[in-house]
Order: structure tokens, then C-alpha cells, then sequence
């Protein structure tokens, strides 16, 4: 699992050498840890265990749930701040949410993801703070965060995609907020360049295209998609009838808030960008259960910011009452 053979090992390695061996990236006998894994979370593993003074798996499990615990102090801060009807709904599901067996079995098993959902949360959250106001500093601050999670799992490029996607479907101004995405771009490639330079290569993955059997792959990861995730509820079930609800109690408002335009584009690419990676696996011929079952994790991501897109419906406060700025003009530094 993760917390032993992949980001574990890479910071057992690294805490124990004082340095990053360069075999841990070049030596096929390390191709069990995914040499092309980003070091951000191997990383914040090894400041934690010096932190400590020791490396005990059993208390490193602290820091996916702190960065759990951060992300859901944040929402309920933003939630609580709205008022209105939103200060006393939607905390209930978020901590259901979060305190949930799925939770415990990220920390257990030493996933990136709440390192992810955090700077997600927060990356968004900013960016959309900074359109509404049309502060230039909050756009690319936003930005800035969303591109960090290019440091803690590659699937964040489909992410900072999904998010460009958002934007572009939710906002006026869009060319010009989308304009200022390049300013997480050197963040969230970095490791992709360092990963090439080092000659890091995980063997899950084969880039190139084999036909039938691609596209085959690519049918059923979608259909897991949302077999297992949209439908199943997965990660997300407490949250999904909170979007239904809205939807039917104001069909109108719904449509046009910009952040549930955001939301549903860019759950859309994620969707059809994680379906998309598995076109490519080395894994779906062997071990295609097993491999689709990440699909879930890997879509609960995205799903924690709904909360924040349902907050202009459910705070009180409509979209026509939200002065949102002309960003077709400059934006204000």
C-alpha cells in the first residue's frame, strides 16, 4: 500500500540517507514505489517524522488527517461567515463527509488525496474570491495554490485542467481570468520536468495508444465512473442530494450562479480526464478491478468544493445581488 511502498518508502529512504538518492528514481528495483510519483508528500512525511525525532507509520498517519482537518475547519469558516440557512445545513454533511471510514482508510493506507482536497479547496476558493472582488493578487494567488498540487500527485494536472474548464464556463471575463492560469503553470510542471530530467518512469503506464483495447479501457473506466462514484454516491453521498435539493427548490438561480456552472464543468472533465489516462494503462490487461477502484478516490477530490459552489444559493444572497466585476477591464493589483 501507499504508506509503505510508495510515499512511505520514498520518505523512509530519504529520512534515513539525509538526501534523495538518485537510484530511487533510476534503479528498476525501485519501480515498485512509482519512481514518477511527485515528492511533496514523501516530503511533508519526512518533516513530520524529523519533527518527531522518529519514523513511526502509526503517527505519520497524523498528517493526512491534518490536512483533513484543515480543509474542513476552512469550509465550515466560509460556511458559517455566509449565514443564512447554509450556517446551519451544510456543516452536518461536511463532517459526515469528513469523518467517515473512507477518511480513517486514506490516512491508513497513506493516500495524497486530503493533501490534494486541500490545496483544491483553498485554490479555488481563493480564485473565486479574487473574481468576485477583481483583485488581480487573489487570481493569481489562486492560481498559485491550485498549481502546488502538481507536487503532491500527478493526477493534478487533470484537476488544474478541470479548473480552467470552470472558469470558462462559469464566469464573464473569462479569457482574461484564464489569462493569469499560467501563473501556476511552472508549479504544477515542475516535477514533470524533474521527473524527465531524472529519468523517473512508473511502470503503470505506457503512453502509447493500442487501438481497441485503448479505447475498451477508456469505455470502462467511464462506465465506473459513474457506476461506482455518480451513481453509488461514493465519496461524495451526503452531498449529492444537497445539489438535487437546490436544483428543484430554485431550478432558475441554479443555472446561473456561476460557482454550480464551475462545479458541474469541471467534475465533467475530471470524469472524462481520469477515463481518458486509463487508455494508456499497463495494468487494465491484468489487473482492471483493482486499478478501476482508485476511480472514486480520485473523483471525491473535486467533489469537496460543492459545498462552497451551493453556498451563493443557499447563504441568502443571489447572483444578480453579487456584484461581480466587469474583468473584461483590467484587473485591480
Amino acid at each position: 500500500m501507499p504508506a509503505v511502498q510508495v510515499w512511505g518508502f520514498k520518505a523512509r529512504l530519504i529520512y534515513e540517507t539525509q538526501s534523495v538518492p538518485l537510484a530511487m528514481f533510476q534503479d528498476p528495483a525501485y519501480s515498485f514505489s512509482h519512481p514518477s510519483y511527485p515528492l511533496g508528500y514523501p516530503g511533508l512525511l519526512v518533516w513530520a517524522a524529523a519533527w518527531m525525532g522518529r519514523f513511526d507509520r502509526r503517527f505519520l498517519m497524523l498528517v493526512p488527517w491534518s490536512f483533513t482537518a484543515m480543509t474542513l475547519l476552512f469550509l465550515v469558516r466560509r460556511i458559517t461567515r455566509a449565514g443564512g440557512v447554509a450556517a446551519w445545513v451544510l456543516p452536518v454533511p461536511l463532517l459526515c463527509l469528513f469523518m467517515t471510514r473512507q477518511q480513517s482508510l486514506w490516512a491508513e493506507f497513506g493516500y495524497a488525496e486530503p493533501v490534494l482536497m486541500f490545496y483544491l479547496v483553498v485554490g479555488v476558493a481563493t480564485l473565486w474570491d479574487g473574481i468576485r472582488s477583481g483583485q488581480r493578487s487573489g487570481v493569481i494567488l489562486g492560481w498559485v495554490l491550485l498549481g502546488a498540487m502538481g507536487w503532491y500527485k500527478n493526477e493534478a494536472v487533470v484537476l488544474y485542467a478541470a479548473v480552467v474548464a470552470g472558469v470558462a464556463a462559469g464566469w464573464p471575463g473569462r479569457w482574461r481570468i484564464l489569462g493569469w492560469s499560467a501563473a501556476g503553470l511552472p508549479l504544477l510542471l515542475a516535477w514533470r520536468v524533474v521527473a524527465g530530467i531524472l529519468g523517473a518512469e512508473t511502470p503503470d503506464f505506457e503512453w502509447v495508444w493500442k487501438g481497441a483495447d485503448s479505447w475498451n479501457w477508456i469505455g470502462q473506466a467511464f462506465r465506473a465512473a459513474w457506476s461506482d462514484y455518480i451513481l453509488d454516491g461514493g465519496q461524495s453521498a451526503w452531498l449529492w442530494p444537497l445539489v438535487g435539493i437546490s436544483a428543484l427548490l430554485h431550478p432558475v438561480r441554479f443555472v446561473r450562479t456561476q460557482e454550480l456552472r464551475f462545479l458541474v464543468a469541471m467534475l465533467g472533465v475530471c470524469v472524462v480526464g481520469y477515463s481518458a489516462v486509463y487508455g494508456f494503462s499497463t495494468l487494465m490487461e491484468r489487473e482492471a478491478h483493482f486499478h478501476l477502484a482508485a476511480l472514486p478516490r480520485l473523483l471525491a477530490v473535486p467533489s469537496t468544493l460543492i459545498p462552497l459552489a451551493l453556498l451563493p444559493l443557499v447563504s441568502g444572497s443571489s447572483p444578480a445581488s453579487r456584484a461581480i466585476p466587469d474583468l473584461t477591464q483590467p484587473l485591480q493589483g
